[in-house]
């Protein structure tokens, strides 16, 4: 736990966007894959999914933004209110879909 904790930020990022993201490369938390990272960062420290990165977006916007509708289906899942999270441009996950092109995640 205490890698992970030092871990919780990666270049600006909450862990679990970097696991989104696919930052990462062999040998480390999220290259299990997207979902599985997720699942795996959430477990050990579910306070994750409510860190915004610098640009205000949090997990769930970021897998939006991204066409992650797996990774979104688990969050919802999860953690229903995540849906009504708002970034700091007011837009949820819906509308950063929308904006990305993502018409998977929109459908």
């Amino acid at each position: 736990m205490n890698k992970l904790t030092r871990l919780l930020y990666v270049a600006g990022k909450a862990i679990v966007h970097a696991a989104i993201y696919g930052a990462f490369t062999t040998k480390n938390l999220a290259s299990i894959g997207y979902l599985d990272g997720v699942q795996y960062l959430l477990r050990k420290s579910p306070d994750c999914a409510y860190k915004s990165d610098q640009d205000g977006f949090f997990p769930v916007h970021t897998a939006s933004r991204k066409g992650h509708v797996q990774v979104i289906e688990f969050f919802l899942k999860q953690y229903p209110h995540l849906s009504e999270l708002l970034n700091l441009e007011g837009q949820n996950i819906l509308h950063v879909a929308v904006l990305s092109g993502k018409a998977k995640m929109v459908a």
